[in-house]
């Protein structure tokens, strides 16, 4: 299995989310949120054959980052080995055309 590691940036964007989720709804869907996503995170590490190809985007593929999309409305940015798997950045889908 990967170790999954999250980076500072990326970390923020998830917990920023899910203060504003909160604020909209009760307070524990926030929480929710951020085990609902570490949860995706730990399921694509748990697969350590699994090949993951670059961004569509652009601006990502440069930086050699490999995608997955959470809820049809978040993107994962994200680099790999057969060891870890490093998440970079969590951006909502819209913001990036």
């Amino acid at each position: 299995m990967r170790q999954l590691i999250v980076m500072p940036h990326a970390e923020q964007s998830i917990y920023a989310v899910a203060e504003w989720i909160s604020s909209q709804n009760l307070p524990h869907t926030g929480l929710k949120f951020t085990d609902d996503v570490e949860a995706f995170l730990l399921r694509h590490c748990a697969l350590e054959s699994l090949q993951f190809p670059l961004c569509k985007n652009e601006r990502l593929s440069k930086r050699k980052f490999s995608c997955l999309i959470y809820k049809r409305k978040w993107v994962i940015a994200f680099k790999y080995s057969s060891t870890t798997l490093t998440v970079h950045q969590f951006i909502w889908g819209p913001k990036l055309k």
